[in-house]
């Protein structure tokens, strides 16, 4: 795939909403997409959709509960 920022008719204003524009300014371990999700970014961006790459979150952290003295998982 080629992509041509100069011949863009959107250029401009509507770069920081660029799929093109996330991906290059996305940290290092999300440019690491897989196929698919390359290909379903793409297909956003053909129908007109912007397209954010976010971090994912963290996990979530597990909570021990204690009821009278005693852990309870």
């Amino acid at each position: 795939m080629l992509i041509d920022c100069d011949r863009c008719a959107a250029r401009g204003p509507a770069c920081p909403e660029c799929v093109v524009s996330a991906l290059f300014d996305a940290p290092a371990h999300v440019a690491g997409l897989r196929d698919e999700e390359c290909r379903a970014i793409e297909a956003f961006e053909r129908a007109g959709i912007a397209v954010e790459v976010l971090e994912a979150p963290p996990p979530p952290v597990p909570l021990r509960l204690r009821v009278r003295g005693r852990s309870v998982a």
